[in-house]
């Protein structure tokens, strides 16, 4: 009788361990910008309470590259990119982003007092007011409309300065936000790329994550 239970214990511990982390995106960030002069689109997901994002192939980066599916970015700076082997099989890296974990306690800039609202909508998603700023970090400055949300930002916003990633975002490249913003501070109208943000909208985006 004992061994039996043993054999059991052991068998739940093998599948407890070998059990992949299911992460649930629940909120959809949609940004529009200039590309070539014409307006295009990318999505990002988050899930508000770990402020997990997820960057995929398709919704974010337009299809490229074909064996990388996902791009999980976490607040203590971890980039996780999820891809497929020759054969098929899944591999999961982790990239560290110490940007990501850096912030400000307030916002260093310059209010020029204009607002406006993000987010329209006819389907009842909440909006968003996002107030104008100015920054500049050496010869580079920057205008943009920012807005508090009640999640980390600062896993986006830091990702294009990762050097160890192939593709970038349109978007957040000529400062690096989060050593001027904090942390529950996003980026919702960047001057230089004319992006802004289309819409937040409820979602459900099952991913299972490879141990």
């Amino acid at each position: 009788m004992k061994n039996k239970i043993f054999i059991l214990f052991w068998c739940l511990f093998g599948l407890t361990a070998n059990a992949q982390k299911t992460i649930n995106f629940t909120q959809q960030l949609t940004f529009e910008y200039i590309k070539d002069g014409k307006k295009a689109e990318f999505s990002v997901f988050v899930e508000p309470k770990t402020s997990t994002w997820l960057l995929t192939k398709d919704d974010t980066f337009l299809g490229q590259p074909d064996d990388i599916n996902y791009w999980i970015l976490t607040p203590d700076g971890k980039i996780t990119i999820i891809s497929n082997d020759e054969r098929g099989k899944t591999q999961r890296i982790v990239i560290d982003n110490p940007l990501a974990k850096k912030f400000s306690a307030a916002i260093v800039g310059k209010k020029t007092g204009k607002s406006k609202i993000f987010g329209q909508n006819q389907y009842g998603w909440k909006t968003f007011r996002g107030e104008e700023y100015a920054l500049t970090a050496g010869r580079v400055s920057e205008k943009m409309y920012l807005s508090k949300m009640p999640f980390n930002c600062h896993p986006l916003m830091a990702y294009n300065s990762c050097l160890d990633v192939e593709n970038h975002l349109p978007v957040f490249s000529r400062l690096e936000y989060p050593i001027f913003l904090p942390k529950n501070i996003l980026v919702v109208e960047e001057a230089s790329s004319q992006m802004r943000l289309v819409s937040i909208s409820p979602t459900e985006y099952f991913i299972d994550l490879p141990k």
